[in-house]
């Protein structure tokens, strides 16, 4: 079917639906489609433009916010960009993961067009179906791909004059962060311009800009926009990051400073969720390549098929559904950079071998290929068994491992500074109702108190989503024991922790922002909290001992001596 059939049959379809809201499915792409039917369950008015152009981002601001970025980017690059738009007569733009406008890539032709069609500019606030109908941008992000529209193809009428195209937009880990995106008023868009938008997407993904703009906005007419970025903006000290005072976390960020100065590789060891990545992202903002990517790359990801390609990249035609014209791989795109490998451990022998060899060599061959391509990156690796037991057990090349192993810095878990807990709880918490628009609860002594002595298996990151938890289903000031999980308030840990407290440092129970909670000794602190819990435990169950010894994780002996302690103490209640 012809381009100019195809539009006209797409038009008799979007005809029929919106004057019936029923279709003929045959020859409309279905994801289409489905965004049609979303519009009109949304309420979309297909006729309704006032609202449309009440949307668009004023045309001063979109120059305040170009000033403030250029200094940030390569020029020549920035240039490129904005002449393939202009030339092309396309409108060039970011958005975020919520369809929100983030930046205009070109200026001398959008601005010409706005001005012949009467409207500020060219650049939506927010690209959503409930306010703009369907739109490629939305897609692109939904579909996990490339996407091309053409005049009915959009929901709303006031588009059906335009050609638009968009790409979905990831981070280090592959995840969809926002789509670029092409709008133009010639229904016929030239054949360059979806290409080209994979090409700018690979730029924006590596060069990392919309994870750093995204949390400076502000708010024009409801649609949040881009705060002006300071000329000289304050840097945070990457070493904040690692929360904690406790021997081991000091020895860690010890080491993450000294060994961030070098070019030697990097092994990081500890569980999982223990806070890796957060030294690896520590060492790279640290190091003389902060300006440079950082590629974080999950080796339990990694087929063993698909692992080859993906880091060394591959040649046109090297496999069925290769690029035409070929793709870098993530370790070229880290070039200038650091790379980071996580759960080193699952990395096959064969791809622990060609790393070798472009870890000595300092070049890449690209899957199919044949020319080698000089690559100057930093690696940083990290592994939940220590490189030695690795080796031991097959599971790493001895060779590559004395390789990579140019520095090791263990991170200990978090039952082993339990009194750095305290101090991330209230890291995180700031962080969270930032996020949440929400007020800093407290945490009870007992809560407080039990969380810092159960044993967290998940490390930090089960940590964080406790809070996160919490967050939703305590709405109170204060979490109270009674709020906390049932696996954590009935841990057996908890009722015999006095010697693994003696083991691994004196704990604070503090109430994050609070400089001191109690001047009690420890164990007359724990002794109170520990009667406490039991009584509660016990009015939960009826008075039940047997119900209440199992939740607790003890025997009816121990429980039994306990509630003699508590009448010895209590002789008149």
């Amino acid at each position: 079917m012809s381009h100019k059939k195809q539009l006209e049959k797409t038009a008799a379809v979007w005809k029929q639906f919106v004057e019936s809201g029923q279709f003929i499915q045959a020859g409309v792409q279905k994801s289409v489609l489905d965004s049609w039917q979303i519009c009109r369950q949304t309420g979309v008015d297909p006729w309704e433009s006032e609202k449309i152009q009440s949307a668009f981002v004023p045309g001063q601001e979109i120059t305040a916010m170009h000033m403030t970025k250029g200094h940030r980017r390569p020029a020549e690059t920035m240039k490129a960009i904005g002449q393939f738009g202009d030339e092309n007569r396309v409108v060039l733009s970011i958005y975020d993961k919520q369809g929100i406008f983030i930046e205009a890539m070109n200026y001398d032709y959008p601005e010409s067009m706005a001005q012949k069609l009467g409207v500020e500019s060219l650049f939506l606030g927010q690209l959503t179906e409930n306010i703009s109908g369907t739109n490629a941008v939305t897609l692109a992000m939904r579909e996990s791909s490339t996407v091309r529209l053409a005049g009915y193809d959009h929901y709303h009428s006031w588009f059906h004059a335009f050609s638009c195209s968009a790409a979905p937009l990831r981070d280090g880990r592959g995840n969809i962060v926002g789509a670029v995106g092409a709008s133009s008023l010639d229904l016929h868009q030239p054949t360059t311009v979806l290409p080209f938008l994979r090409c700018l997407a690979d730029i924006y993904q590596h060069w990392r800009w919309l994870e750093y703009d995204r949390n400076k906005t502000r708010y024009w007419q409801g649609v949040k926009l881009m705060e002006p970025i300071p000329e000289a903006p304050s840097t945070p000290n990457p070493l904040n990051q690692m929360v904690g005072t406790s021997p081991g976390m000091k020895h860690v960020r010890e080491m993450v400073a000294s060994v961030a100065q070098g070019e030697l590789s990097v092994m990081l060891v500890g569980e999982s969720g223990v806070g890796k990545e957060v030294a690896a992202q520590s060492i790279h903002d640290l190091s003389s390549r902060r300006e440079g990517p950082l590629i974080v790359i999950n080796c339990g990801s990694l087929s063993e098929t698909l692992a080859g390609s993906t880091l060394f990249g591959y040649e046109s035609g090297s496999f069925t559904g290769a690029r035409p014209g070929g793709k870098a791989g993530l370790i070229e795109i880290a070039n200038g950079g650091t790379l980071f490998l996580d759960e080193l451990e699952n990395l096959s022998p064969a791809i622990q071998t060609m790393l070798l060899r472009c870890l000595d060599e300092k070049t890449v061959i690209r899957t199919g290929g044949t020319k080698e391509r000089v690559v100057d990156f930093r690696l940083i690796t990290a592994s939940k068994i220590p490189g030695e037991i690795a080796v031991s057990k097959g599971i790493l090349r001895e060779d590559f491992y004395y390789r990579i192993a140019g520095y090791s810095i263990s991170i200990p878990p978090l039952r082993k500074r339990r009194q750095d807990i305290p101090l991330l709880m209230e890291a995180l918490l700031k962080r969270l109702v930032e996020k949440m628009g929400r007020a800093m609860p407290r945490f009870s002594e007992e809560a407080m108190a039990c969380c810092c002595h159960y044993p967290w298996p998940g490390n930090v990151r089960q940590l964080k989503n406790l809070l996160e938890q919490l967050l939703v289903t305590c709405q109170a000031d204060e979490v109270k024991y009674s709020d906390l999980p049932e696996a954590i308030r009935y841990d057996p840990s908890w009722l015999n922790r006095f010697q693994e407290n003696r083991d691994h440092g004196q704990i604070t129970t503090k109430r994050p922002g609070k400089k001191e909670m109690s001047r009690k000794s420890g164990r007359h602190l724990m002794n109170q909290l520990e009667q406490k819990m039991v009584q509660q435990i016990l009015e939960e169950t009826g008075g039940n001992v047997s119900e209440s010894a199992r939740r607790l994780g003890i025997s009816r002996p121990t429980l039994y001596r306990i509630l003699k302690e508590i009448h010895r103490e209590t002789p008149n209640q």
